[in-house]
């Protein structure tokens, strides 16, 4: 198997604006670049970006259905999750990817080590 093949994917969909703005505020996270455009636009943002309980959420429940024998993990963020744009998760050989809006991974779930 070639190093970041991927094995599996699951594509989301197009996580919209709202998903994101109330997934944010059920998690009790008001900052205002999870719900208003205008906010996320003045400081760079291509608009709405999902907080990263939710990224990591989308990372966890793949983790649960793929490798439930990865007890402990640790996620890398890299770039935003961008509202409005497709997901997908794909589990790779020696990690999980969330690609939500770019070519390479927002982020990604690893193991510290695997259960024998």
């Amino acid at each position: 198997m070639t190093r970041g093949a991927v094995l599996r994917s699951l594509d989301l969909g197009e996580v919209s604006a709202d998903t994101v703005a109330q997934f944010s505020l059920a998690v009790g996270d008001t900052n205002p670049v999870h719900h208003d455009r205008e906010v996320a636009a003045r400081i760079g943002l291509p608009g709405v970006v999902a907080p990263g309980t939710m990224a990591a959420t989308v990372l966890l429940c793949a983790r649960d259905r793929w490798r439930p024998d990865w007890t402990d993990v640790k996620i890398k963020f890299s770039r935003w999750c961008a509202a409005e744009t497709e997901w997908r998760v794909a589990e790779r050989s020696n990690d999980i990817c969330l690609f939500a809006g770019h070519a390479q991974p927002s982020a990604v779930l690893r193991p510290i080590k695997t259960a024998p």
